[in-house]
């Protein structure tokens, strides 16, 4: 069962990789739509990713290219720092909306997925999910959620 979520997620991971590296060739439209698709399966497939232990040796560097993306005027958007932190030194920031971009939230999205396609592919697949899902749960999980939100403003409430 386990393997059959992994390969899920998998799907999901290449998916949304080819579509970011692909985005520039889509109407706007589409783009926000088929982002909006992308960016949901992922988060739900990330979901279910199985616990995985982290490898042996961590001070490995991958690299890869960051691609180009532009969203225009909806780039910018209203957020909400975390809504449950209780921190004192952070109740002012909480109580105000922040300024956060879709660019920052897919390309970081994508930096973790793509690093864990390429730890999955070079064979290391207990690498690749334990990345997969560490980073969901600190990092590329809230990036989603934000974005989720934000493209579904894009796509029913705002007019191209």
């Amino acid at each position: 069962m386990e393997t059959i979520k992994v390969e899920t997620f998998l799907q999901a991971a290449k998916n949304y990789c080819n579509l970011i590296e692909s985005l520039g060739s889509l109407g706007e439209i589409e783009k926000f739509k088929q982002l909006h698709v992308a960016v949901t399966e992922l988060y739900t497939k990330g979901l279910y990713l199985p616990e995985a232990e982290p490898g042996k040796d961590d001070s490995f560097d991958i690299d890869f290219q960051l691609p180009q993306v532009d969203f225009g005027t909806h780039n910018v958007y209203w957020g909400v720092y975390d809504p449950y932190h209780s921190d004192e030194d952070l109740e002012e920031m909480m109580e105000e909306p922040l300024n956060e971009t879709l660019t920052d939230d897919i390309l970081d999205i994508y930096s973790d997925i793509k690093r864990g396609l390429i730890l999955y592919e070079q064979g290391d697949h207990a690498e690749a999910v334990w990345e997969w899902k560490y980073n969901f749960e600190i990092h590329w999980g809230t990036h989603a959620a934000s974005a989720i939100r934000a493209l579904h403003s894009v796509n029913y409430l705002a007019s191209f």
